[in-house]
Parts: structure tokens; sequence; C-alpha cells
């Protein structure tokens, strides 16, 4: 243990001051291991196990679950069920002896709720870059098993700005956003995360990401931005920096952040390196914060490297802050369910009898979120259509809407709903999280997890409720999806090459 403890004390301080510049992507890329083929799963193994923290599973285990319930919080909610969770977390990234109780401060606000997607931002602690690099495909590993890397998310998000790039190599030996992974693994169920790594803190850069961020960024997903403070001053002066700098990013006050984390290094503290190793990543939390209208921000843990070591001489400083949204949870509540099914029927009587889509005005604020769903219309209870749209940019109200309709002139399968039969249809919504991809479709639970296959440019879907109502298994449940929904043999699934993809749905009907 003893030497765990050295060998994790020298590379949590030395390491965190290393940057190589290195500013040819294109050489860079070239030269590195970097071909893969689709069928071939691209796993990001493990770059600082045995080291920031345990390399053995079960110590790692028990160590995050004696963090977590050991810690005290400086803000702790007084029913947290009945609040907003964390849009945004501020987290630490030194080993864990050093800094584990002040990141644990930040994951037990998230545990067990549901986040499907977990994009972790960072600042490169190797190389110097323009830009922001995305790690786009495969997997990461930890000791505590692999964690898929939310592919769908990442293509959308390098359409937005030639500042974000796919750039895998950039993250191989990065401690910064590893570190935080076990953390979310013990904390979080059903995920997946999307790794950027900034090379470096221009606010251009920052507001390119938050921009493209703040358009995909749903109620299911949480971001963690990466960062240490103040860099081996003394304790007392890093108190004084980290003070400062606390104090600009609660008060989500991006220009006084961005002015000290440039002027107090050169403010004459004694060896103080850095204000925060992360300035671009907490910059980019800040104006997604404003973007996504946070205003609820709340310091929730502080501490030094030298509460652990006694050494008061040089030490890091680390925080836990959290940006929390005004809802608990990204579940639809009783009103905002019958406010959907009450366009989807309103739309369904006006479009089938005049041909108009009816306009509507939107009672709860929260169907303006952007989410996926189907509707399914059903006549003396049998399937009469039933159409949906992933991931959508457009307001969940709208994907309803323009479901409805889809579902009862589009369905191939039915001929169009005429103005005889409106009122013999019955309608049931599925409002759906983001679809995740998975590399194990043992993982899969029949009843909670829908289902989409994607196999030589086809793609079959289908919702959780259809293995239920089917009495099927899990094998019977994914060869009738290949089969019925693909035109395939009912193993495609089976196919190293088909690609499975899970997702949840919060179904209700009329």
């Amino acid at each position: 243990m003893k030497k765990y403890v050295l060998l994790a004390a020298a590379t949590a301080l030395l390491t965190m001051g290393a940057i190589f510049i290195f500013d040819n992507r294109e050489k860079f890329f070239k030269s590195s291991n970097d071909s893969f083929t689709e069928e071939e799963k691209i796993v990001r193994s493990p770059a600082v196990a045995g080291t920031f923290y345990p390399g053995d599973r079960e110590e790692l285990s028990s160590q995050i679950d004696e963090l977590l319930a050991n810690t005290t919080n400086a803000f702790t909610r007084p029913n947290a069920s009945a609040f907003g969770g964390p849009k945004i977390l501020l987290v630490p990234h030194a080993g864990y002896l050093y800094s584990g109780a002040v990141a644990a401060a930040a994951f037990n606000e998230i545990k067990d709720r549901n986040y499907a997607t977990v994009v972790l931002i960072g600042n490169s602690h190797h190389y110097g870059f323009a830009g922001a690099a995305v790690y786009d495909q495969g997997v990461w590993e930890t000791p505590l098993g692999q964690i898929p890397v939310d592919e769908t998310l990442a293509q959308k998000l390098l359409k937005e700005s030639p500042l974000i790039f796919a750039g895998r190599p950039y993250h191989e030996q990065e401690h910064s956003l590893e570190v935080e992974i076990p953390f979310l693994q013990k904390t979080l169920k059903d995920f997946q995360i999307l790794p950027i790594i900034l090379g470096d803190a221009t606010t251009e850069t920052a507001a390119a990401l938050a921009n493209a961020l703040a358009k995909y960024t749903d109620p299911y997903t949480l971001i963690v931005i990466s960062s240490d403070l103040s860099h081996y001053p003394s304790y007392e002066d890093a108190q004084k920096s980290d003070e400062q700098i606390i104090e600009s990013i609660v008060g989500n006050d991006l220009e006084k952040f961005s002015e000290l984390s440039e002027t107090l290094p050169q403010s004459g503290i004694p060896d103080l390196q850095t204000a925060a190793c992360g300035a671009g990543a907490i910059k980019t939390g800040l104006l997604l914060a404003k973007n996504l209208r946070i205003s609820d921000i709340q310091l929730l843990k502080a501490a030094k490297s030298g509460d652990i070591t006694e050494d008061k001489s040089k030490v890091v400083g680390y925080a836990a802050i959290a940006l929390y949204t005004d809802r608990a949870s990204a579940e639809l509540n009783d009103e905002e369910k019958k406010e959907l099914l009450k366009i989807s029927r309103q739309t369904l009587e006006t479009y089938v009898t005049t041909g108009q889509t009816p306009a509507i005005d939107i009672e709860n604020k929260f169907l303006e979120t952007p989410l996926g769903a189907f509707v399914t219309l059903r006549k003396n209870g049998a399937l009469r259509g039933c159409i949906g749209s992933f991931e959508p940019e457009k307001p969940l109200w709208q994907v309803v809407q323009e479901m409805t309709i889809a579902a009862a002139t589009q369905d191939r399968r039915f001929p169009p709903v005429n103005a005889s039969e409106v009122d013999q249809i019955e309608i049931e919504i599925s409002v759906l999280s983001p679809r995740r991809r998975i590399f194990d479709p043992e993982k899969i639970v029949i009843g909670k997890h829908g289902v989409s296959l994607i196999k030589d440019n086809r793609q079959g879907v289908f919702l959780p409720q259809v293995a239920t109502e089917n009495n099927w298994d899990l094998e019977t449940f994914l060869g009738q999806l290949c089969t019925q929904k693909m035109g395939l043999s009912a193993d495609c699934w089976k196919d190293p090459k088909t690609q499975v993809l899970v997702f949840t749905a919060e179904v209700f009907a009329e």
C-alpha cells in the first residue's frame, strides 16, 4: 500500500504539470496506430490504473464505496429527490488518495439518477492543439468493466464546428477523464460516455463546444468537467487563489474566471503554475450553463492535497461544484402526459378529416425538450399504425404531432386511417431515451429495453413493450426483430457486423 501511495503521489503531482506541444494533427494521427475496421471493437485501455487509482477490481470498488460513504458536503439538499439533479459537475482528477473525497462529494449528487450519456470534458496534460478532440468510437475500459462511447452524439458534434474533431490518440495517455469513469460506474447504471479533450483554453474553442453541446443536451445528459485548481503554491496561497476561482464559477462569471485563470499565475504568488489546469473545460461548462439557463450553482466540497499529506509547502487545490437543473428527472409528470395525448388526439382528428396540421399552444415548458418518441395507434385492440423518431432536434410535442400523422398515414403495413374510424382509434405514446450501443446482447433486459438493430443499411426497432406483450424471451425478441423488421435471418443479431443499440421508453396511453 505504501508503494502505491508514493507512486500515486508522484504521478498526481508530476503528470499534471507536463504538457508536450504537438500542433501537427495530421502528422500525429498518421504516426499513430489508428486504423480499425467497422467489425472491431475499439477499446481504450486504462492508462493510469494502479497509479491514480487501484488496478484491482475489488480494491477499486471498495475504495470508491468508502469515499462515497464517508465524504461530507458543504452543501446538501434537504430533500434531494424533490429537486432537479445536476446537469453539470465540476470534479477534480488527481489520485484518489488526494482528491477522491472531493470527487465523491460530486458523484454522490448523481447516485442512481437516470442519465443515459455522460459527456466528459477536460484539458490535455500532454498535448497542445487547437480545438476539442472527441473520442468518437468504441468503449473505455477500467478495472470495473467497459463503458460504451456514445457514437451517435459524437457524430452530431463533429458536424458542428471545425474546432471539434475526431481525435482518439489524444486520449490514450490522458488521466483527467479516465479517473472519473470508475466513480460513474459505481453511481450510475445503463449509461454511455463521450470523452472530449481540449488542446487549449481559448474562449473560442470553449464556445464552439458549448454551443454544439447545447443543441444536444437533453434531460438524460450529464456533463462532467474535469479540473483541479491551484498547482504547487503554499497551502495559504492556494487557499487565496482557489477561493477567487471558486467564487467566479459559483457566480457563473465567465469573464471573471477567464481573467483570474490568466492573471493569478502572473500575480507574483510563489510557485503558482496554474489556477485551474482545466480552464478551457471550465469555460465550456460556464458557457453551456448560460445556454441552458442554469442559475443554481453550489460548492459541494473543497480541499487541498496538503490536507492528506500534511505537507503545506506545495499543494494542489480541488473543488466539487454542481450546476443544477430545475427538474428532478427526465420522466414526464401526469399533466405533461395528458397534454401530449391531447396534442396527438387533436392532430389525428384534424389531419384525417381536413388534411391540415393543427396549430398547438404548449402549456408545459418541458414538452419543448428535444426527445424521441413513437406513436402507436390501435383499433379494437389491434395494431393500426406505429412510427417513431429517435434523437430528434425538434421539441417533443412536435415529434409526437409528426409521428401521429406518420402512424396514421405512412405505416406501409396498413392503409391510411380514414375519418370514419378515428373515434375507434386508441393512442399510445412512448417517449424515448437516447439510444446507446452495447456489445453484449445478453445485457438486454426484457421489458425494460427497446432494441434497434443496424446491419448493411437495414434497420429494425422494437419498443420495450413488444417483448412483454408477446411473452418473448431474449432470443425470440431479437430473432423476430431480425426477421419481421429487417427481412434477415433470425440470427442476424449475432453477426459482429450488426450494431445493437438499446433504449428505454416511458409508455402511456389514453
